[in-house]
């Protein structure tokens, strides 16, 4: 898509300017291109192009922090210098505070999109167009230039306007009401014209109605620079979904240092419901469970209830281990076996039985690595590294609540109490191992490399649920 290709490419020599500026206000422009879009698009991306402002300033501070993106912004003034663009010259005359990506619908491959740009000078922006071997159609529609690959896509865009505009729109000003007023970008979805085109696309498959139950009516995104890292805020409405809050109990059962933890609470019930209740399933599930040697209602019961998945460190490689509750650890342990044992049927795995901590533990051998599983204190464990059933069993002297970097990353990214779910990976320290593991290997690690990953710290993201809506926060940590 040249269209899209030519926004990134103004978009990017924004970015090798430098972002210096005058400390200026605001977020994305008071005159969005939201108040020339349709208000019937399914996707809107607008991204801040006013370099005074504060959120530039901050990108700037943060991208100071690694040492190779000098490189990086002159590699690419020197890309924009080779296609005849000067920042001074060309693109700063001409660009206004926000560039905005418009799809108009789904059909034709994704290609029917244009770009909407806000030009400072439209003159100027005419000569930054016709820039290139094949430059983009451009037309201006109420004050900003809308540029495509072709005219004709520019002529949809006028038609669909209507006398409605997406600004006007409730479904938009609801879903962008509750996102941060200064950012890098926002990304609007209706949620009802995406599911329809996802409904087309898996209609060819013969499961479209698996989506019937899953009514989404919008989705939003802001990208926000802050003094210490990036940060990611979203919303979404929409009935049917099976994400609701709890509070993650098993985080007591993952040890302290954990490099990554996935924590989660299943719907197993009301997935297998979902799934039983379409016919048009109904022959697939049918084989599915004869493959796996268990009922669809046994095998969802495994995934019922909390669970967490966590990576620490361990010799020779990193343990990956699962928690699952479950009300009755030894029908889950029942499951498991029988499902080990339709897989003993294709290759020649056979568990071992082995007791730690005064618990049955089996064991399957792969050669470098194993699985291990068992059931006890209403909880189903699976690991790689078998100790990990002992350290549970026995309780972890200091489990991942006491962690400094997990508490640090939480309070940043605002984890409170109950979540919906959340991801955490202690970014720093995995590097730090993977650089580790490479040496051992005889791999030199580049100094430029390691110099830019020092500054990465943590990642955490999280989702809570309220009523019909879900909202979610993700923190990069930069340091």
């Amino acid at each position: 898509m040249r269209a899209v290709a030519a926004s990134l490419v103004v978009f990017l020599s924004v970015l090798a300017a430098g972002c210096g500026g005058g400390g200026g206000g605001g977020g994305l422009a008071d005159e969005s291109g939201a108040s020339v879009a349709p208000a019937t698009v399914p996707v809107f991306v607008s991204m801040n192009s006013d370099l005074d402002s504060e959120q530039w300033n901050t990108a700037e501070d943060l991208l100071d922090k690694f040492p190779g993106s000098d490189r990086v912004i002159a590699e690419l003034r020197k890309s924009l210098t080779e296609e005849g663009v000067d920042y001074e010259r060309d693109v700063k005359p001409a660009l206004g505070d926000e560039v905005s990506i418009v799809w108009l619908d789904f059909e034709n491959g994704g290609d029917n999109v244009v770009v909407v740009a806000d030009a400072k000078d439209e003159a100027k922006m005419n000569e930054l167009l016709a820039k290139g071997d094949d430059p983009p159609r451009h037309e201006q529609v109420d004050g900003f230039t809308v540029i495509a690959d072709e005219q004709a896509a520019i002529d949809r865009f006028k038609q669909a306007r209507g006398e409605e505009t997406l600004e006007d729109n409730e479904v938009f000003t609801q879903a962008v009401e509750d996102l941060p007023t200064e950012t890098i970008a926002q990304v609007f979805v209706n949620g009802r014209r995406a599911t329809e085109a996802l409904q087309g696309e898996l209609s060819g498959l013969g499961a479209a109605s698996a989506l019937r139950n899953q009514k989404l009516e919008w989705a939003s995104v802001a990208l926000e620079s802050v003094s210490n890292g990036i940060r990611l805020e979203g919303h979404a409405k929409g009935a049917g979904g099976t994400v609701e809050n709890y509070t993650p109990k098993l985080l007591s059962s993952v040890p302290a240092g954990a490099l990554a933890v996935i924590s989660f609470r299943g719907a197993g019930d009301q997935v297998a419901g979902q799934l039983e209740q379409n016919p048009s399933l109904q022959g697939q599930l049918s084989q599915l469970e004869q493959v796996l040697g268990t009922t669809l209602e046994e095998l969802t019961k495994l995934f019922g209830g909390e669970g967490v998945l966590y990576v620490r460190e361990a010799a020779p490689i990193p343990e990956i281990t699962l928690l699952l509750e479950h009300a009755n650890p030894t029908d889950a342990v029942a499951t498991v076996d029988r499902l080990v044992a339709r897989a003993g049927t294709l290759t020649s795995l056979r568990p071992t039985t082995s007791t730690v901590e005064g618990v049955t533990v089996k064991t399957l051998s792969f050669g470098n690595f194993a699985v291990s599983y068992a059931g006890f204190d209403g909880k189903l464990v699976l690991t790689t590294n078998q100790t990990a059933v002992g350290d549970i069993r026995g309780g972890l002297a200091e489990n991942l609540t006491a962690d400094a970097d997990f508490e640090a990353a939480g309070e940043t990214a605002e984890l409170g109490d109950q979540t919906a779910g959340f991801i955490y990976m202690n970014v720093r320290r995995t590097l730090e191992l993977a650089a580790g593991f490479a040496r051992l290997a005889g791999q030199d690690i580049p100094p430029e490399l390691d110099a830019n990953s020092r500054p990465l710290q943590s990642f955490l993201m999280h989702a809570s649920r309220e009523g019909d809506e879900t909202s979610f926060t993700g923190f990069l940590e930069i340091e």
